[in-house]
């Protein structure tokens, strides 16, 4: 399953630059899973409070018996100190929570990696890092969101 993951997000990401970008989501959809990748060299500028990754995306987790998602994100900061990044399905954290930024670190690359479990039906991921003052900013950042639909009887 690793592999198949592997060679898809190779395929996907071959068909252009490897640099980042700021266009549209990446988006495979096959074989029960669905998968989506958006990236950005864009700053934004902290604000306090709520600093978006991208916009919220609808999915629909087509499997009587739910789906997982699996989030990974990496956000390179500049200048900032204290914020806390996380990944939200239907405004609830996935496991095993979000990555906090301790205050007195300037410049880094932060990762982070959750897991939710959804029911059948239409859900909300959206990525955000919130910052406990308006200092610094996000010189860029990339997201990959996948769903794997769970078979009945698992």
């Amino acid at each position: 399953m690793k592999r198949c993951i592997l060679l898809i997000c190779t395929a996907l990401l071959s068909h252009g630059s490897a640099q980042a970008d700021n266009d549209a989501p990446i988006r495979y959809r096959g074989n029960g899973m669905t998968v989506v990748m958006h990236s950005s060299m864009t700053p934004i500028t902290l604000v306090r409070g709520d600093n978006p990754l991208g916009k919220p995306r609808k999915f629909t987790c087509g499997s009587a018996a739910g789906c997982v998602v699996v989030t990974s994100v990496s956000a390179q900061y500049k200048d900032t100190s204290g914020t806390s990044t996380c990944t939200y399905v239907d405004g609830e954290p996935g496991a095993p929570g979000c990555a906090i930024d301790p205050e007195d670190r300037a410049d880094n690359v932060i990762g982070v990696r959750q897991q939710f479990k959804v029911s059948h039906g239409m859900h909300i991921v959206e990525t955000k890092t919130y910052s406990y003052n308006t200092v610094g900013e996000i010189v860029g950042w990339a997201v990959d969101y996948v769903i794997y639909e769970r078979e009945v009887g698992e």
